[in-house]
């Protein structure tokens, strides 16, 4: 009887040492999944992003004289990309387009053969040239939100004067102005920007730029203002785009 008393009392202990986990853990609960790993660190060897960037303004032929005469100043257009390796420092790559609208005159000689005369009939033309080319520059924060940019690459002209003398009917003859050259050249450039942000979404800059088209004719040089907006960075879905410095 005390025997049997006392391994009734081991076995109901057993039981209920053996049951404490498995009400702590209900049959059928999902297991806590594993933790995730620590993403890895790689800021560091990550090439800076590239960033879009349109321009618009205006621009005129600044020089030579000879050149300027002809010329009114007209819309100018450029994109490319911008890296910034360090907060200081950017790296630009652009296409750029410039129009050129050009004023110049023609004379139309007409010749009298019995009458032994000639007479002359001048007329104004205005036609359309362009400057186009590829830049690479290189920029500097130089305090607060202004930056200067320089740097290099090609460019070609198309004057909108062809400067050429053609027979046109017997006893006529016309004679058109200017002697600018069509022609590729080398393209340098200088300029001064100023960013500014006036909505998250919308980061803009001012950019005051001058560029000379070295070629074996002469050098074609040209100002242009131009208003610069920087395509910000994505953020998460929903959120707004942040600007980039």
């Amino acid at each position: 009887m005390h025997r049997a008393l006392v391994r009734g009392l081991a076995l109901t202990l057993l039981a209920l040492v053996t049951a404490a986990p498995a009400r702590a853990q209900p049959p059928g609960a999902p297991l806590p999944p594993p933790a995730a790993p620590a993403p890895r660190d790689s800021t560091r060897h990550r090439p800076p992003r590239l960033h879009p960037w349109l321009e618009f303004g205006g621009g005129w032929i600044s020089g030579p004289a000879r050149l300027r005469q002809y010329y009114e100043a007209s819309q100018g257009f450029a994109a490319g990309l911008e890296a910034r390796p360090a907060p200081r420092w950017a790296l630009r790559g652009a296409l750029d387009y410039q129009m050129l609208v050009a004023n110049g005159w023609a004379d139309l000689h007409v010749v009298d053969a019995a009458a032994n005369r000639a007479t002359t009939v001048r007329t104004r033309t205005q036609t359309t040239g362009w400057i186009a080319g590829a830049r690479a520059e290189a920029g500097a924060r130089l305090g607060g939100d202004f930056w200067l940019t320089a740097g290099g690459g090609g460019g070609h002209i198309h004057s909108g004067l062809s400067g050429v003398e053609t027979d046109a009917l017997s006893g006529y003859r016309v004679l058109t102005s200017g002697d600018v050259a069509n022609g590729w050249g080398w393209l340098w450039t200088a300029a001064v920007r100023y960013d500014f942000t006036p909505d998250p979404r919308v980061p803009l800059g001012i950019d005051v730029r001058t560029s000379s088209l070295q070629r074996r004719h002469d050098s074609a040089r040209t100002s242009s203002v131009r208003l610069c907006f920087r395509i910000p960075e994505s953020g998460p879905r929903g959120a707004p785009r942040r600007r980039y410095r």
